[in-house]
């Protein structure tokens, strides 16, 4: 886990996995689909302007390789 600053945390998830399926499944949401670079997620608290949503987080999902970002999603925090 690589703490950016105080507002960003990027990391990469991994899963203990025992069979082939689960490998092939693990491998095709945690590689890019172009260049098969590990993806990192970035979780980041919701900012619009000078506003700071604290009891939601941005999720973003991205290939630091080829700058493909695969997904974005806010999550509500309880």
């Amino acid at each position: 886990m690589q703490k950016q600053n105080d507002e960003k945390i990027f990391f990469q998830y991994f899963e203990n996995i025992q069979t082939k399926r689960q490998k092939e499944f693990v491998h095709l949401n945690n590689n890019c689909l172009f260049c098969q670079e590990t993806l990192e997620i970035q979780f980041e608290k919701k900012v619009e302007g000078n506003t700071v949503f604290h009891d939601e987080i941005r999720e973003l999902v991205f290939c630091p390789n080829c700058e493909l970002k695969s997904k974005s999603r806010y999550h509500l925090v309880q």
